[in-house]
């Protein structure tokens, strides 16, 4: 597998963060947010650093597909110009999960340097209980944040559902929990998702 820089500091920390999740108490403003923001709980840190542990193992692509993640076929991209998501390859058993490290899908972004697909973040993803747009009182939270949605599926035989995008493996000036990426792109061509 080849080697890989981590890309923001958060992704540094993580491994000291693990070690001493216990006794963590406070967090550098670098990689806990703007200056001035308050750390995140160590409960947080302690669950990054799951879900890190979790994704590490497919930031090479072909393990993912060895271990039975399922690529859609098109790349999202922001209608309104916000960035993507990516790729989304897909895990059905975990949809569903509020554990950190079972994703519902891993988000990847073509390398046009290199030609392989990046992993960038993940995605958790759970139904709506009563499949109604209008109410959220079964919203589900992790990372201590909350699920955007209620909300329609994306694509063909996809739930009303709450999802949460964390962007675990590259930087998002936008936040790490933000739902569309300005620095993920999609190649030109593969935004077209199935009807």
């Amino acid at each position: 597998m080849p080697a890989r820089t981590p890309r923001s500091s958060l992704q540094a920390l993580l491994p000291l963060a693990a070690a001493a999740s216990l006794a963590l108490t406070a967090a550098p403003a670098a990689a806990a947010g703007p200056v001035g923001s308050e750390p995140p709980d160590p409960a947080v840190w302690g669950d990054l650093t799951k879900a890190y542990a979790a994704t590490e193992r497919y930031v090479w692509e072909p393990y993912a597909l060895n271990d039975g993640w399922q690529p859609d076929t098109f790349c999202m991209k922001d209608p309104k110009g916000g960035g993507a998501m990516g790729i989304h390859y897909w895990k059905p058993e975990n949809i569903g999960s509020t554990d950190p490290s079972r994703p519902a899908a891993l988000l990847y972004e073509d390398d046009p340097r290199t030609g392989e697909r990046e992993l960038v973040g993940a995605e958790w993803l759970v139904p709506d209980k009563d499949g109604d747009l209008t109410t959220a009182q079964d919203r589900p939270t992790i990372f201590g944040q909350q699920f955007n949605g209620p909300m329609p599926g994306h694509k063909p035989g996809q739930p009303v559902h709450y999802d949460l995008h964390v962007w675990l493996w590259k930087d998002n000036p936008d936040g790490t929990y933000k739902t569309w990426n300005p620095t993920v792109t999609c190649k030109p061509g593969s935004t077209t998702p199935p009807h």
